[in-house]
Formats: C-alpha cells, sequence, structure tokens
C-alpha cells in the first residue's frame, strides 16, 4: 500500500505505508503485506461483526 504525496516540486512521490509482516484493520477488514518480493503479495480478511453491531 502506497500514499502518494506532493512534495513541490512539481513531482509526485509515493511512500511505503505498509512493509511486509505488517497489518491494519479498516473498517471491518484487515490487509496483510505477506511479502514485497519479487512482487506485492497482501491477503484481506473480512473480520467477524456481531449482530446488531455495525457501521453507521
Amino acid at each position: 500500500m502506497k500514499v502518494v504525496g506532493d512534495s513541490g516540486d512539481g513531482r509526485v512521490d509515493d511512500y511505503p505505508v505498509l512493509v511486509s509482516g505488517d497489518r491494519v484493520t479498516v473498517h471491518g477488514y484487515t490487509i496483510t503485506v505477506v511479502t514485497t518480493m519479487p512482487h506485492t503479495t497482501i491477503t484481506i480478511t473480512q473480520n467477524f461483526i456481531p449482530p446488531g453491531v455495525g457501521f453507521f
């Protein structure tokens, strides 16, 4: 996962947010970076949300 940023010199740079072994949970899903070599491989899993609990 990368985020781009404008350094102000007319170029857009990218920054790695997650590296191999990192994970983040967003809106009930966990994204895990499995490996970055030779290609980036991730897993996305949906977390269990009990009935009656949710996002409004």
